[in-house]
């Protein structure tokens, strides 16, 4: 489905970047403090292993997927040099997904374009940051179980790539789509040996997590 989507991005920068070039429309400069909100789709990877070093060992890992709406905001500053087709920025965001009710998630990334009189195809790289958690649960019998759980806010790294359109009737409005990949680090939770209600441990697990994003966005230029 993403790379469906990143076609749809692909194909949008071509059709605009035709209709920007014509004579009719002035030079745009992307100069400027800008404020908005976007929505779009999340896809989520988690790969989770465990480690049983007792009596009978075991290992063993997992792969989670989920897909999930995300919404929310961003604020930013672009400068374009005078006379230049390049444009530089810095961007900070912040989201919430439909499958995560306990935290938000963000990022503060530079980007880097190449204007093309009111379109700008960009990169963008940076930090982003989510909060996770990681539950074990243990069952040794269908009626004795137990679980482990253990929640963080993790710091890792996000890179992606879109294009933006300034408006025609009006220099302040942009529209954007956006493709992001974020790899947020991982989680590792260590539980103690247990006697009651199962017996269990010592017993490690880790689970790391990442996201793909495909993001449509409204800004508007001051």
């Amino acid at each position: 489905m993403k790379y469906i989507l990143l076609n749809i991005i692909a194909f949008f920068a071509f059709a605009i970047g035709n209709w920007s070039a014509t004579p009719a429309l002035a030079q745009y400069d992307w100069t400027g403090i800008y404020l908005g909100g976007q929505i779009g789709a999340q896809w989520v990877e988690s790969r989770a292993s465990f480690n049983f070093p007792g009596t009978v060992p075991a290992s063993g890992s997992k792969t989670f997927h989920g897909t999930s709406f995300i919404g929310g905001g961003q604020v930013g500053f672009n400068w374009q040099p005078s006379g230049l087709p390049l444009a530089m920025g810095l961007e900070g965001d912040v989201i919430g997904a439909s499958h995560d009710h306990s935290g938000v998630q963000g990022s503060v990334h530079g980007r880097l374009g190449w204007a093309i009189n009111r379109v700008l195809l960009y990169g963008t790289a940076g930090a982003g940051f989510g909060h996770a958690k990681l539950t074990t649960t243990v069952i040794q019998d269908p009626g004795d179980s137990t679980s482990f759980s253990k929640s963080e806010t993790l710091v890792g790294w996000s890179v992606g790539a879109g294009v933006e359109y300034a408006l025609p009737f009006s220099s302040h409005w942009l529209l954007r789509a956006e493709y992001r990949y974020t790899d947020l680090g991982s989680i590792d939770l260590s539980t103690p040996r247990s006697i009651f209600p199962v017996n269990v441990g010592p017993l490690t697990t880790k689970a790391d997590f990442r996201t793909h994003d495909v993001i449509l966005g409204i800004d508007f230029k001051f």
